[in-house]
Order: C-alpha cells, then structure tokens, then sequence
C-alpha cells in the first residue's frame, strides 16, 4: 500500500504539471489537455486501486474475527476501523478526480467501480463489526 501511496501523490503531481504546460498556441492546449486527461485518469485510477486491495484486505476480518484469539478481537475491530476509512477517504479521492475525466465512458466505469467497491467494504466492515462487538461483550 506504500507504494500505491507514493503513486498517489505522483499521480497529483502529474496533474499539477499539466496544469501549468503552456497554452499559447492551438497545439500546446491540444497537448496540455491530453497530458491533463491523462494525468487525470491515473489520479483517479490509482484510489480505485487502494479500494479495491483493501476490500481484499477486509475479506478476511471476518474470519479473524470469528476464529482469531479472542484477547485480540479489539484489534481486528481497530483493523476494521482504519480499512473502511482508507475505503471511504480513497473513495473521496476517486470522485473528486471523476469530474475532471472527458471520457463519459471511462468516467461512468470508474464511478461505478468505486460505488460498487465501496458497498462491498461497507458490507464486509458491517459483519466484522458485528462479530467483533459480539465477543466485546
């Protein structure tokens, strides 16, 4: 996940350099405006991704939660905490970048991809929650 942080941050880096290619003559705004799309997708491309591997990551909390040692189920609740926050905060990160995106297609693609994602982490984060309040005591 580290590195898809670092990704993350060149990814907006990328789009800030776009942003300030010159636009003087027909051909640089032509080129500026690719290079912005471009830089644009992986921006948002990229928290999709920390969405998508962190479900994967949530997948198995459940069963942790169920069969792990009980003395630790506060911290598979911790661990559940901090995943559907890095959910929720990756998924701001994609739908600030979607309206930037030209392309409907790709744009609808991405959004559904994260909306989907998102419901999944939601669904996994709710039955871990439950398991692990329910050994709380």
């Amino acid at each position: 996940m580290i590195f898809l942080i670092e990704k993350d941050a060149q990814g907006f880096d990328q789009v800030l350099a776009a942003r300030r290619m010159p636009k003087y003559t027909e051909f640089e705004i032509a080129q500026r405006n690719t290079k912005i799309q471009e830089a644009t997708l992986t921006a948002t491309s990229i928290p999709l991704e920390v969405m998508e591997k962190t479900v994967a990551v949530m997948e198995h909390l459940p069963v942790i939660a169920e069969k792990g040692n009980v003395n630790s189920i506060s911290d598979v609740g911790v661990a559940n905490l901090m995943a559907i926050s890095a959910v929720k905060g990756a998924n701001m990160n994609v739908r600030i970048n979607l309206p930037g995106l030209e392309d409907e297609g790709k744009r609808n693609e991405l959004a559904k991809s994260s909306q989907t994602t998102l419901a999944k982490a939601q669904e996994l984060f709710n039955k871990t929650e439950q398991i692990v309040e329910s050994k709380l005591g």
